[in-house]
C-alpha cells in the first residue's frame, strides 16, 4: 500500500483526486510549530499566556472588559431590585417619592446629548468615560450610608438624599454613556463586535440569576429574624447596595486598564451640532415613530418601581418569590426568543412584529395584575400569561432598535442625531411618567376596593397596572400610522408565528415518545 494512502484523507478521497498529497513519511528533522490563527472569542482568554509579544490594544480591550461587563449586571442587578426597595421602605419613604426614583433614570437620559457635545468639542472620551462611571458607582456607598448618618427624626432630609444621590447617579452614569459607546466602537471592529457582546451577555445571564436569587434569599432570612432584630433588614440592604456600588467601581476600574485605540481630539465648539438636531424632525415617518416611543414611555416609566411595591404590599410576596418571578424568569424567556423574533423580522418586516407584540404584551400586562394578588391560585392564572408577555418584550425591542438603525443610516438618508433625539423623548416621557405614578399614588393612596367573589383587591398599585394597559392600547393604535411599505400583513405573521408554535410543541410533547421508542433499538445494538 502506498505511504501517500495511509492518511485517512487520501484513503476516502484517493491520492489523485486531492489537491494536495498528504505524507505520513517520518521526518528526521525537528517539526517546526505548526502556524494557525488563533481563534477569537473566547479562547484569546485561555491562550493569553501563549504569546510572548505585546498585546494588541483591541487584544487588551477583549481581556479586560468582559469581566467590567459581567460585573456591572452585578450591579444594576443589586441597586435596581428588590434590595433598594426593601431599603427605601426601611427609612419609611412615602409612596408617592418612588415616582421621582423611578424618574431619576430618564432626567439623567436628558444629559447624554450635552454629553454627546462635550465630546465632540473637548474629546478625552476614555478619561470622560472611566471619571464619570466611577462617580456614579460611588454614589451608591453613600445611599447605602443615609440611614447611618442622618439621624431618624429627620426623615424628610433622608428622603431627599436618597433622591437626589439616586438622580446624580443617574446623571453621570449618562454623561459617560456617549463616550463609553464611542470607545467599544473603535476598540472592537465591526466584524467581532457581535461574538464580543454576545460573549458578556452570555456569561452574564448566570451571574445575574445567582445574584439575584442570592439577594432574595437573605432578604427573606433577614424578614423572618425582623421580630426579634428591627434594624436587620436595614443593616442588610445598606450592606447589599454598599457591595454593590463597591463591585460596580471595581468593575469601571477593570473597564479603565483597556486602551483607547483612537483617542479623540476635540474639535471645538461647533453651531453645526445644534443645526444638525433638527434633521430628524423633518422626516414625517421618524416623527410618528417618535411618538409612539413617547407614550409607551408614558406607560412604562414608573412601572419599575411600583410593580416591586405592589408585590410586597399587596401580594405580600417573599424577596426570593418576587425575583424569582419578575427578573429570573424574565431572563430565561428572553433568552430563548430573541432569536425567534429577529427571524420573524427579516421575513416580515419590523412593522407587523411591533404590532403584534404590543398587542400581546398590552393584553398580556394583566398578568401582572393577577400575579400580584398573592394567591397560589391567582399565580397559577397568572404564570402563562406573564410568560408569554415577557416572550413579545424582545419583539418590541429588536424592532424598535432596528427602526431607530433605518433612520440612523447615511445609506437611507438617515442621520445619528434620530438617537439623540430618539433618547431625549424617551427621558421626557420616562420623567412624565414618574411624575405621573407619583400623583397617583399621593392621589389614591386610600383606594381599597375589596372583590370576595373574585378574591382580588383594587388599590392604587392595580390603577396605575389598568393605566399601563390602556397607554399601551394607544401604542397599538399609533403603530399602525408607521410607514413600511414592503412589511407583509400581519394576519401572515400571526399564521407564521402561530404554525411555528404549534409544531414546536408538537415535538417538546412527541419527543419522551420517541424517546422510548429508541429503547428496543439501543438493546438490539447492546445485543450485538
Amino acid at each position: 500500500m502506498p505511504r501517500s494512502l495511509c492518511c485517512p484523507v487520501n484513503r476516502m478521497y484517493g491520492a489523485g483526486s486531492c489537491l494536495f498529497r498528504i505524507s505520513c513519511r517520518p521526518s528526521s528533522k525537528r517539526s517546526e510549530p505548526m502556524q494557525y490563527k488563533r481563534p477569537l472569542l473566547p479562547k484569546w482568554f485561555r491562550e493569553e499566556k501563549r504569546s510572548n509579544r505585546r498585546d494588541s490594544d483591541m487584544r487588551q480591550f477583549v481581556k479586560h472588559v468582559p469581566l467590567g461587563w459581567i460585573l456591572s449586571n452585578v450591579w444594576i442587578f443589586i441597586i435596581t431590585g428588590a434590595a433598594f426597595t426593601k431599603f427605601a421602605k426601611s427609612i419609611n419613604l412615602p409612596d408617592s417619592y418612588f415616582g421621582f426614583l423611578a424618574a431619576a433614570p430618564f432626567i439623567g437620559a436628558l444629559f447624554q446629548i450635552p454629553a454627546s457635545i462635550m465630546l465632540e468639542c473637548f474629546g478625552h472620551r476614555k478619561a470622560t468615560a472611566v471619571s464619570c462611571f466611577l462617580i456614579g458607582r460611588f454614589m451608591w456607598v453613600l445611599v447605602a450610608l443615609i440611614p447611618w448618618v442622618v439621624p431618624e427624626d429627620q426623615e424628610s432630609l433622608r428622603w431627599g438624599l436618597l433622591v437626589g444621590l439616586v438622580t446624580v447617579n443617574w446623571i453621570f452614569n449618562n454623561l459617560a454613556g456617549p463616550a463609553n459607546t464611542a470607545w467599544l466602537a473603535d476598540a472592537v471592529p465591526p466584524s467581532l463586535r457581535g461574538r464580543f457582546v454576545s460573549f458578556c451577555l452570555r456569561w452574564s445571564q448566570p451571574v445575574i440569576l445567582a445574584v439575584v436569587l442570592g439577594v432574595g434569599f437573605l432578604i427573606d432570612i433577614a424578614e423572618k429574624a425582623q421580630a426579634r432584630q428591627p434594624l436587620l433588614m436595614l443593616k442588610l440592604c445598606s450592606m447589599l447596595l454598599a457591595l454593590g456600588g463597591m463591585i460596580g467601581f471595581f468593575a469601571i476600574l477593570r473597564h479603565a486598564l483597556a486602551p483607547d485605540p483612537k483617542p479623540v481630539v476635540g474639535k471645538g465648539w461647533n453651531p453645526q451640532l445644534l443645526y444638525n438636531l433638527k434633521k430628524p424632525l423633518a422626516n414625517r415617518a421618524f416623527r410618528r415613530y417618535l411618538l409612539v416611543n413617547f407614550i409607551f414611555l408614558i406607560g412604562t416609566g414608573f412601572i419599575g418601581q411600583y410593580i416591586w411595591l405592589y408585590m410586597f404590599d399587596v401580594g405580600n410576596m417573599t424577596a426570593f418569590m418576587a425575583n424569582l418571578l419578575m427578573v429570573a424568569m424574565q431572563r430565561l424567556v428572553t433568552m430563548f426568543t430573541y432569536r425567534f423574533w429577529g427571524r420573524r423580522i427579516d421575513q416580515h418586516g419590523k412593522k407587523p412584529v411591533m404590532l403584534l407584540c404590543m398587542s400581546v404584551m398590552t393584553v398580556g400586562f394583566m398578568g401582572w395584575v393577577i400575579a400580584g394578588q398573592g394567591g397560589l391560585v391567582h399565580l397559577l392564572i397568572a404564570l402563562p400569561i406573564v410568560i408569554v408577555e415577557a416572550a413579545c418584550l424582545p419583539g418590541w425591542e429588536i424592532t424598535n432598535l432596528n427602526i431607530l438603525l433605518d433612520f440612523s443610516s447615511s445609506k437611507q438618508g438617515g442621520t445619528s442625531a434620530a438617537v439623540a433625539i430618539n433618547a431625549m423623548a424617551i427621558a421626557i416621557g420616562g420623567i412624565i411618567s414618574g411624575a405621573l405614578g407619583s400623583l397617583f399614588a399621593s392621589v389614591f393612596k386610600g383606594v381599597h376596593i375589596e372583590f370576595p367573589a373574585l378574591d382580588m383587591v383594587i388599590t392604587y398599585h392595580v390603577m396605575l397596572m389598568l393605566l399601563v394597559v390602556v397607554i399601551r392600547f394607544i401604542v397599538c393604535l399609533l403603530i399602525l400610522r408607521l410607514d413600511e411599505p414592503k412589511a407583509t400583513a400581519t394576519r401572515d405573521l400571526l399564521r407564521d408565528v402561530s404554525t411555528n408554535i404549534f409544531h414546536n410543541t408538537r415535538q417538546a410533547i412527541l419527543m419522551p415518545t420517541r424517546i422510548v421508542g429508541q429503547v428496543t433499538r439501543w438493546t438490539y445494538k447492546l445485543k450485538q
